[in-house]
């Protein structure tokens, strides 16, 4: 046993002395401690009063019924001129007509990406919600396979809706408008090609429409759709950047173009 030794000298004629002993313990209450800080780890991870339910919003009714459309082009040009051309059609993408009409592994692994954030602005923006649409959906178009076989192949061209193709037509949300206030999105999109392993950007429409060059425009105005999610009866609708609704036809449907690097 090892004790510390101490000395005490007492004055002579003292007759009492005040001696004081430390009686802090570091263990003291130590269990009252963990049972507090049990009981706040269990409200935070059960939110109290919080609600943290999600509701599926469906897309909102229109003159078509519910169905929303999308489109996506690509192109084969690896650098932009006035001659390029988009088209709705995987082959521009590199994708051969057997590797569609077979669903190989390169093309059944694809899929496109569409990513919902609360500002346009990069710098600062936060990613809320991600929806996947897989190549394995999509309307059909004729096509030739080697010997002049025709066959029906995939096109990346949409119909979403109840029935059908129904992967990307709901979105999954809060049901608690007040949790973060939030009830409008914009929406970038991108395709992920699994025969090359990377992604490909895309824009709402053809790079130099507006006649401003090439490379030269707003990202803000050209990379996003707008999506304003209605609480009440778990409805959104999808605007375009010039507030006109879209995705409501085929013709008028959520279009998407490949984004072609300087």
């Amino acid at each position: 046993m090892i004790v510390n030794n101490y000395k005490i000298t007492i004055p002579s004629g003292t007759t009492d002395f005040n001696f004081v002993v430390d009686m802090s313990w570091d263990m003291l209450a130590r269990d009252n401690e963990i049972d507090i800080y049990e009981g706040k780890v269990l409200a935070l991870l059960l939110g109290g009063d919080t609600n943290f339910e999600l509701d599926r919003f469906e897309h909102a009714e229109h003159d078509n019924g519910t169905a929303i459309n999308y489109d996506f082009y690509f192109t084969s040009a690896a650098t932009i001129d006035s001659q390029t051309v988009w088209s709705n059609t995987y082959i521009q993408q590199g994708f051969t007509v057997q590797n569609l009409y077979y669903a190989q592994n390169s093309f059944t692994n694809s899929f496109f990406k569409l990513d919902f954030y609360d500002t346009t602005e990069e710098t600062n923006q936060n990613s809320y919600l991600t929806i996947i649409i897989p190549t394995s959906q999509g309307r059909t178009t004729p096509a030739q396979l080697q010997r002049g076989v025709n066959v029906n192949i995939r096109k990346p061209s949409f119909l979403l809706d109840y029935v059908g193709d129904k992967e990307g037509f709901f979105i999954y949300w809060l049901q608690d408008f007040e949790y973060l206030g939030l009830d409008r999105f914009y929406m970038s999109a991108k395709f992920y090609d699994a025969k090359l392993g990377v992604f490909v950007k895309m824009m709402n429409e053809p790079q130099n429409v507006s006649g401003t060059g090439y490379y030269n425009f707003n990202g803000a105005d050209k990379f996003y759709y707008r999506v304003d999610m209605d609480y009440s009866n778990q409805t959104y609708k999808v605007y375009d950047m010039n507030n006109s609704r879209v995705g409501d036809s085929e013709t008028n449907s959520i279009k998407w173009y490949e984004y072609v690097n300087p």
